[in-house]
């Protein structure tokens, strides 16, 4: 346990880190080992301490927990330690509802690009189904077999590569000089009903008993746009300031141009701000498809197998969490599933329908070799002109006969999503990267040079639920057409 003197309190009240000796947490002549503290990521102090946080009140808010995650994701100088239980933020919530909270938190982390972070959830013994780990390994004909498949990369100027890194590799690059402010808030008005503003005072008495605020004190309106707080909320979106304020007061001026006053633009200063958001965000995307489009023309970025430590290597083994008793994966003529690259092959929570019927109808065709379910989008994800990874649904590698072998990255879509936006993105991406890829096994490879090997293809593709089947057999299984005379 801790010595008295290695507990710090940190609440409202009473504020044993104000205590000289305690101000650096940091320092190597500092004993503080725990604190104690209530809503510790609103009070302002950020520590890289292993955080054990308890929420004793039901904590049915997904988006609060997220947040609360997030930030201790987020803690400054934290490093590994190499040591599983020391690495791990711990979240303990007194809920019945904790599954669903945690389900909330899983997916926004997800769509925050932080997917491959691993998250479990564990409850007592008495929860029937409390998750257990279900160990996967290779099929015996599979087993030993090595198989690689390319990362989208960045080749340095030595002939190093890495894998790409979005902030770096493109937005670092963007030409923003080129975004024409004239193409912002097009479609967007002031609104005249917009309500008035309040202020509202929080400090640290919020953490009293009593919890109560300082009464609201009525905005009486603000007469000028607050051009600099507009522009500090886009940074996230395009990180130069000087050039969001730019792009700001030119809007306004428009605006003002246009005949809307002033003081109604500071009025729905909220739904400019939002529409500025999503004009910025797609000004943006198209300057990085280009960056993108010119780097891979230049070589610069690549998507070339060469069977090395940069490739991705598909997995010899890997262990699931299973809530509840584990369903076996089963074909369309009910039986059991006998082509894929690990057994035993589930049916796990996270699959859909269409999924589970994708997969029983891939282990049916005479063509394919192996398949894979990317898992819990925390294995192969292909970085594009975009933040966040796209993470194909399916890995499966086909016969070769008279020609190269093709490996499929294929990720699968409801109807429904056809013609989204991210739809569409994840269609070009997969269409760039597979005209894009070159086999380059054959080359030396530092000391390894691969002889003999046969060619591959990757194939990166979208298909859709409706009709995927005949699609599917034409694309990649079905024989060429007799030719008559």
């Amino acid at each position: 346990g801790f010595h008295e003197r290695q507990i710090a309190i940190k609440t409202a009240e009473t504020d044993e880190l104000k205590q000289p000796e305690n101000i650096d947490l940091l320092a190597p002549g500092c004993e503080i080992r725990a604190i104690i503290t209530k809503q510790a990521l609103q009070e302002g102090w950020d520590c890289p301490f292993a955080y054990v946080l308890c929420a004793l009140a039901a904590g049915r808010n997904p988006a609060a927990m997220t947040q609360l995650v997030g930030g201790i994701l987020r803690q400054p100088h934290v490093l590994k330690t190499g040591r599983p239980p020391l690495d791990a933020c711990y979240v303990l919530c007194h809920d019945a509802a904790t599954a669903t909270v945690v389900a909330g938190i899983k997916r926004s982390l997800e769509s925050e690009g932080m997917g491959d972070l691993a998250l479990q959830v564990r409850s007592d013994e008495a929860d029937r189904a409390a998750p257990r780990p279900i160990a996967l390994k290779r099929r015996a004909p599979f087993a030993g077999l090595r198989l690689f498949v390319p990362r989208v990369t960045w080749a340095d100027e030595d002939c190093t590569r890495r894998e790409l890194v979005y902030d770096s590799d493109v937005l670092a690059h963007l030409p923003w000089e080129q975004l024409d402010p004239a193409a912002l808030a097009q479609d967007w008005a002031p609104d005249p009903d917009a309500p008035a503003g309040s202020y509202l005072t929080i400090d640290l008495r919020i953490l009293g008993e009593t919890g109560v605020l300082a009464p609201q004190t009525p905005d009486s309106g603000a007469t000028r746009l607050d051009r600099a707080r507009v522009a500090r909320a886009l940074l996230d979106v395009a990180p130069n300031a000087w050039l969001t304020w730019s792009w700001v007061d030119a809007v306004a001026s428009r605006l003002t141009g246009e005949g809307f006053a002033e003081a109604a633009l500071a009025a729905s200063s909220a739904s400019l701000t939002e529409r500025l958001r999503i004009d910025i965000e797609r000004e943006r995307d198209r300057l990085a498809q280009s960056v993108f489009e010119d780097f891979v023309a230049q070589g610069r970025i690549e998507f070339r197998l060469r069977a090395d430590s940069t490739d991705y290597e598909m997995p010899q083994e890997l262990t699931l969490e299973s809530g509840g008793a584990a369903q076996a994966l089963l074909r369309e003529d009910g039986q059991l599933i006998g082509r894929s690259l690990l057994e035993p092959a589930l049916r796990t929570a996270d699959m859909n329908e269409f999924e589970v019927r994708f997969a029983g109808y891939l282990d049916q065709r005479a063509a394919l070799h192996w398949w894979h379910r990317n898992v819990a989008k925390s294995q192969l994800g292909l970085q594009g002109w975009r933040r966040h990874r796209v993470y194909p649904d399916f890995v499966f590698g086909l016969q070769g006969e008279g020609e190269a072998r093709r490996i499929v990255l294929m990720e699968t879509k409801g109807l429904h999503l056809a013609g989204s936006t991210d739809t569409d993105y994840k269609r070009a991406l997969f269409e760039r990267l597979t005209a894009a890829f070159r086999d380059e096994r054959g080359q030396r490879s530092g000391e390894l040079i691969l002889e003999g090997v046969a060619e591959e293809r990757i194939v990166c593709d979208l298909i859709f639920e409706q009709a995927w089947e005949g699609a599917l057999e034409k694309r990649y299984f079905a024989a060429e057409p007799a030719q008559h005379d």
